[in-house]
């Protein structure tokens, strides 16, 4: 690979940007919305409430934006030269077609790279801004500090024991008694039960069990240990909530915490730094008690209270601290410029087969299926693809050094170099025809 020519390539690719102006509003505007529009939002009156928000709005605002900035960058950089004729001026040079489109795709991650190291240094800016008005309430600094500027590690409930082999024995007797159709899949009949076992009336337990490696124990034994549950209820029986929370482990270490009046939607429990979990698994229940008030009301008007429905894939999550909020930051920042560097790829790609209207509305199309794709499949690479680390960020939670390597892996080289192998070819077809 001839590294000065191509390097020529990228240093053109990038005043070929400046030049169309996309680069300054792109600037511009990432400045605007990461150390400006944090001022003019407001939160749920709360102040994890309110930091979340300043973390979230800004950066999946700044995010689109750059993503359409260098889907449209990268659909320009190769149809225009092709139709303009520009590109037979590098097609008589000692390139490879290939050295060209890395040349180009390298000019772009570049200027994403810059676009993100501002975006992150704005959000520092405003995060500490906001952070530094809660100084004097301790308690809502407390907060702050535990659930959002931090980086917890969540460990998920174990999963339902033989779920498969069961679901299936219930979908062969529901068709047998004529309830559904030979044609209903088994991932509804799993999703069925696991909605069954993370549903709790008045009055009853709901119950899950957390595994946890020596790793999880080792950082449990030296941080504070929190329980981030999600539930929602009929909207017709809509009313405040109490309940007590057990957990404990095998060698009865127990932490009960009661909650009061509570409504449905994402919540924290924070436990008591006393507790410390030693065994590899941990048991967590919810008694679902109504509170005195509506037990009477109930009892005159025949109404128990609202049935619970936790969140069937998560109901309930164990948070431990693992690391900063910056060195979040910088990992999520990565992961980011990994996934611009995907887009660019793509809409490069897209610029060499078409010309540069139906190359955006191409790559545009490309990516929303895509998206889908990730969205909606359980492949380890397609979960990469969907797993964009906004909402992480800013609800604290870890998003680690190996899904930042996944991402580097498969977004910046090889999703990249298949398609560039696909455009250079290409390239060279077109290049030969001129």
């Amino acid at each position: 690979m001839n590294i000065i020519p191509m390097l020529a390539i990228t240093r053109l690719a990038i005043k070929s940007a400046i030049h169309s102006r996309v680069i300054i509003w792109l600037f511009v505007t990432v400045i605007i919305v990461t150390a400006g529009l944090p001022f003019l939002l407001r939160g749920d009156g709360s102040a994890t409430g309110y930091m979340r928000l300043i973390i979230s709005y800004p950066l999946a605002i700044t995010f689109i934006l750059l993503a359409l900035g260098t889907l449209w960058l990268a659909c320009g950089l190769i149809s225009l030269e092709i139709s303009g004729g520009e590109i037979q001026s590098v097609a008589v040079k000692p390139l490879h077609s290939f050295e060209i489109w890395f040349g180009k795709w390298l000019a772009l991650v570049l200027i994403d790279t810059t676009l993100v190291i501002v975006t992150a240094a704005g959000l520092l800016l405003s995060v500490s801004m906001a952070a530094h008005r809660y100084t004097e309430d301790s308690g809502a600094s407390a907060s702050i500090q535990n659930q959002v500027l931090t980086a917890r590690r969540a460990i998920q409930v174990e999963p339902i024991a033989d779920l498969l082999e069961y679901a299936e024995l219930m979908r062969v007797r529901l068709i047998r008694q004529h309830i559904i159709p030979k044609s209903t899949p088994i991932e509804k009949i799993c999703g069925e039960i696991k909605a069954a076992n993370s549903m709790v009336a008045p009055g009853n337990t709901v119950r899950w069990k957390i595994p946890l490696s020596e790793k999880d124990l080792s950082l449990a034994a030296e941080n504070t240990l929190s329980l981030r549950y999600k539930f929602s209820c009929n909207a017709m029986e809509r009313r405040p909530v109490s309940g007590t929370w057990s957990i404990s482990d095998k060698n009865d270490n127990v932490a009960k915490l009661s909650v009061t009046n509570i409504t449905d939607g994402t919540h924290h429990l924070i436990l008591p730094d006393s507790f410390k979990p030693d065994t590899d698994t941990l048991n967590v229940s919810f008694c679902h008690i109504p509170p005195p008030a509506l037990q009477q009301a109930a009892v005159q008007q025949d109404a128990p209270g609202p049935t619970l429905y936790f969140n069937a894939d998560s109901p309930v999550e164990l948070l431990i601290h693992q690391s900063s909020f910056t060195t979040n930051l910088i990992r999520s920042m990565t992961a980011i410029i990994c996934f611009l560097g995907c887009i660019a790829a793509i809409g490069l790609t897209m610029s060499t087969l078409f010309s540069f209207p139906v190359a955006v509305f191409a790559a545009a199309a490309a990516l929303l299926a895509i998206a889908l794709a990730g969205g909606l499949s359980e492949n380890a690479a397609a979960g990469v693809i969907s797993n964009i680390p906004v909402t992480t960020l800013a609800n604290g939670i870890l998003f680690s050094w190996q899904q930042t390597v996944e991402c580097i892996l498969i977004l910046m080289l090889f999703i990249p170099a298949i398609l560039g192998l696909i455009s250079s070819l290409m390239l060279s077809q077109k290049e030969l025809a001129a």
